[in-house]
């Protein structure tokens, strides 16, 4: 099976494209990547695009297929290969390689994979995903097919039957709705609010519960204590250069630099929204300057680099920047087997939620202040999202919605709660 790799040209451009057996460029998948997605995609899409190619893949081997051989050949997917891949698109990766695994070991033909019909006990992703890989799968066949028949004398009649197929592939997509319940509550999207505050208690260089090795704690405890306060996001924060921090004023500049040929991560983490800057707390400060002069100081190959946040461990790696996967792997979601039910809860992401609740309770507690006090000036709702669109640095008002979703919540059963209050007293007045 092909494997995901990445690599940075001279440019600084990262790279995504899918490895053979050969330890080559999957030839069609590069091409396609090269073609119609490097000039218009940021490497994270095209990421999750040659995931689904990958996904594409194994549906092949499992069924003993040659898809791009049959595109050469003008022989293209029939509704009842549609109907396959729809089946195997709503299976995760690791829920396909384990049933191929345990058929491998026992040595028969494993019904869940070709038959793969008793979904509710089967790992499946969400209909968003879904969706996406067969979009994917049929965008890459279509090109494919295109490219192989372009000079072919029946290249009208070829093209035809190719959209058709992706027409087919479409209708049988599953439809998402986006105004699930599910998908607008806000624990959907992050854990409730006491779960942050006990994370930051937990944490804590010198808490007992602490779950990381002791020379990586503070560095740990800063980069939670940053999630926690500005909401930034978790690229954001791998992005940090010392040259970013204004001291004096205790502001992080958060700095979009894609493709910096000095980074030498190949997955760069990047800032997704406007360029900014974020103010932390004077204790933040403090930790984050003894971390960097008293910590990092120590490692000869931090000090050849500016990025903050460093790999203490030693051996392949150490000193350089921390990475996507070691951030996401061995800082948010710790294996520890003391607080599994704290970690288990929260997402880098979550944090970013966290934050806006919290800043909706202070514009609240503002607004509160100017029924008795004349003097203080209340926060009309357009300010609040200027506010918000300044401090999350977002292009779009829109967005302020999504992250305002508990807060909303909130607001909205406590109204229901006195009306049903005022419900109840009437009632209670009339007997």
């Amino acid at each position: 099976m092909p494997k995901q790799r990445n690599i940075i040209f001279a440019s600084g451009e990262r790279f995504s494209y899918l490895e053979s057996e050969g330890c080559l460029p999957d030839f069609w998948s590069t091409l396609f990547v090269t073609v119609e997605l490097r000039s218009k995609l940021s490497q994270n899409t095209i990421l999750s695009v040659l995931t689904s190619i990958r996904h594409l893949r194994l549906w092949e081997y499992v069924n003993e297929r040659d898809l791009i051989s049959e595109l050469a050949d003008g022989k293209f997917l029939t509704p009842i290969d549609i109907e396959s891949l729809y089946e195997h698109f709503t299976l995760t990766r690791s829920e396909v390689e384990r049933s191929l695994n345990i058929q491998k070991s026992n040595d028969v033909i494993s019904m869940q994979i070709h038959h793969p019909h008793s979904l509710p006990a089967l790992e499946t992703v969400s209909t968003h995903q879904q969706k996406n890989r067969m979009s994917v799968a049929a965008r890459f066949m279509v090109f494919v097919g295109k490219t192989m028949h372009r000079h072919s004398s029946h290249r009208a009649n070829l093209y035809h039957e190719l959209d058709e197929m992706a027409a087919n592939m479409h209708a049988k997509a599953p439809k998402v709705r986006r105004s699930s319940g599910i998908q607008i509550d806000p624990n959907y999207r992050s854990a409730p609010p006491e779960i942050y505050d006990e994370v930051l208690r937990l944490v804590r260089v010198d808490s007992p519960q602490n779950p990381f090795r002791a020379n990586v704690r503070l560095r740990n405890q800063v980069m939670f204590d940053i999630l926690f306060e500005t909401g930034a996001r978790g690229g954001e924060i791998l992005g940090l250069q010392i040259g970013d921090i204004d001291w004096a004023q205790r502001v992080l500049r958060i700095v979009r630099r894609h493709d910096d040929a000095n980074d030498t991560r190949k997955h760069q983490p990047v800032a997704k929204t406007e360029e900014g800057q974020v103010y932390v707390s004077e204790t933040l400060a403090g930790d984050l300057h003894q971390y960097i002069m008293k910590h990092r100081a120590q490692i000869a190959e931090a000090r050849r680099h500016p990025y903050i946040f460093v790999n203490h461990r030693k051996g392949a790696g150490y000193g350089q920047p921390v990475g996507i996967v070691t951030f996401k792997t061995r800082i948010a979601k710790p294996a520890s087997r003391r607080t599994p039910e704290i970690f288990n809860e929260i997402t880098r992401h979550g944090f970013r939620h966290n934050f806006n609740y919290r800043l909706s309770k202070k514009i609240d507690e503002q607004n509160a202040l100017t029924a008795n006090d004349p003097s203080e000036k209340r926060i009309s709702q357009k300010e609040e999202i200027q506010i918000r669109m300044r401090l999350n640095r977002w292009r779009s008002e829109k967005t302020a919605e999504t992250y305002n979703l508990r807060h909303i919540k909130q607001k909205a059963d406590r109204l229901m709660q006195s009306q049903l209050d005022e419900i109840a007293e009437i009632k209670g007045k009339s007997l």
